[in-house]
């Protein structure tokens, strides 16, 4: 079949004819040539194209077009994952199901189709008002679409996954707009409480209700935490939910055993703290079966995150910061020594999850200790010298940089009874 029998209009179909080499263009260019075909984006043959440019568009951040397409995907995009979720197939959206849908909705409501698409070539974007009524049609007509019959050609789970998320789709953009940030770390009491509002007004569709949740899910850093706030409240946790919680789970995990091999002691100290506050949840959250999947994934991340604590921040954290802490110590180097700092700060926090407590306070001490020691060393009385007022300068930054590595990975109270002394001894110093 040729591209124009596939429905590519002749302007843009020279522009198919680049292939990979389209990313051997200039960012202008690229931007240039992507607009052109983002008119056809749903077409199979430009669809190809858009799946090898994406980790280019996702730098580069081209203007997204106006279409109804893009109004038609907004209540199921967060959906759409760069990575492959196998455990949670039937709640993930491939991005080549648009071109099938809209096709379907083509070929069943052409007429309605018409007038919207006409409709929203005529509302300018500046009209947020009118912008939301003809989403609200395309999100309806596409769930009346659904209702009656199955996207042709796509998974019957990822059809009637969809088929749900619209059905639900006004409360889901509601949402959206109220908290447009993604992934929301935690969810608080006023997140839940508009949760609770609109799974009531969904009441008696059960189905309207797993498409809202699922799609809210994929919103969430952690969607298991979803979960323990169903069966605390006494709501009914659909499977396909838990599965793709379940299934978020087993990617954070995988994603910390790549991440803990090229983090920074900070970073790898915040991952594993969050990746230890995700298992909890999950534990709390889960029953059965799934619960037991949870608990054997837990042992066996406390292990690892055990032994990557230990190996690259405990074991080395104090060493490390007294040999940054020189006296011709680079801001590289001290850097580094106030990265040490607060991942062990940090690694104190989720330290008794994994049992290295004792090993982390002991650390920490130590540092201090080493800190002290520098400090009392730098105002050791000296021999007289040629120019004491930058003496004086370079004793003092230096003596900041202890107490500041003291506050960082102690507390701000810590140092202060060190400043205290440290500053008062200065004042002794010539200068």
């Amino acid at each position: 079949m040729s591209l124009a029998e596939e429905g590519v209009p002749e302007s843009v179909e020279s522009l198919l004819m680049l292939g990979s080499t389209l990313q051997l263009l200039p960012d202008e260019k690229f931007l240039a040539v992507i607009d052109k075909l983002s008119i056809v984006a749903q077409m199979a043959p430009v669809a190809a194209i858009f799946e090898e440019a994406r980790p280019r568009m996702r730098v580069l951040r081209p203007q997204r077009p106006r279409n109804l397409q893009r109004l038609l995907c907004r209540p199921f995009e967060d959906l759409f994952e760069a990575r492959s979720l196998p455990a949670a197939s039937d709640s993930l959206i491939d991005r080549k199901v648009i071109a099938p849908l809209w096709k379907h909705l083509e070929t069943t409501e052409a007429a309605a189709v018409r007038t919207l698409q006409a409709i929203y070539k005529k509302t300018p974007a500046t009209d947020p008002q009118k912008n939301f009524e003809i989403s609200e049609q395309v999100w309806r007509l596409t769930a009346r679409v659904l209702t009656k019959a199955p996207i042709p050609d796509v998974a019957p789970e990822v059809s009637s996954l969809i088929r749900d998320i619209m059905a639900s789709a006004m409360p889901i953009e509601t949402f959206k707009q109220k908290y447009p940030l993604r992934p929301l770390a935690h969810f608080g009491d006023t997140i839940f409480a508009l949760m609770r509002e609109q799974l009531d007004a969904l009441a008696g569709v059960t189905t309207a209700a797993t498409g809202y949740l699922v799609a809210i899910a994929a919103r969430m850093a952690s969607p298991t935490e979803l979960l323990c706030w169903l069966r605390e409240g006494g709501r009914p946790v659909p499977p396909i939910l838990e599965r793709y919680a379940l299934a978020k789970l087993t990617d954070t995990i995988n994603q910390f055993d790549q991440h803990m091999v090229q983090a920074d002691p900070e970073n790898l100290a915040g991952r594993a703290q969050e990746l230890l506050s995700v298992l909890e949840t999950a534990d709390n959250a889960t029953s059965g079966a799934a619960r037991a999947t949870v608990k054997g994934q837990a042992d066996a991340v406390k292990i690892k995150v055990r032994d990557a604590l230990k190996e690259q921040i405990i074991d080395v954290a104090a060493p490390g910061i007294s040999a940054a802490l020189t006296n011709d110590a680079s801001r590289d180097s001290l850097l580094a020594a106030e990265g040490y700092a607060r991942a062990l700060a940090k690694t104190r926090r989720s330290a008794a999850k994994v049992g290295l407590a004792t090993a982390t306070d002991s650390a920490i001490q130590s540092v201090r200790r080493n800190c002290i020691g520098r400090i009392e060393d730098l105002l050791k009385p000296t021999p007289p010298s040629d120019n004491p007022a930058a003496d004086y300068a370079k004793t003092r930054a230096q003596v900041f940089q202890s107490v500041r590595i003291i506050e960082l990975v102690d507390g701000a109270s810590s140092g202060r009874d060190v400043l205290a002394d440290a500053q008062r001894r200065l004042k002794n110093l010539p200068r």
